[in-house]
């Protein structure tokens, strides 16, 4: 049984998560010059989509070690 201030925090990586994946959906949306011009570096760019796609993973299995 979770404890409230678990709960919360469970609720508070959920929405964490679902933020990082509408941000990395709505980069996905767009093209590649789009992309350079919200960055204007490529290399930070692509650094920080792989940042983001760790993240999401690492948000989900924390999530997963609260529902065991």
């Amino acid at each position: 049984m979770m404890s409230d201030k678990e709960a919360e925090t469970l609720m508070s990586l959920k929405a964490a998560r679902g933020e990082l994946i509408l941000i990395k959906n709505a980069l996905h949306g767009t093209t590649q010059e789009q992309r350079k011009k919200y960055f204007r570096n490529e290399q930070f760019m692509h650094q920080w989509i792989e940042g983001v796609n760790r993240l999401i993973r690492r948000l989900v299995e924390i999530e997963s070690m609260f529902k065991r």
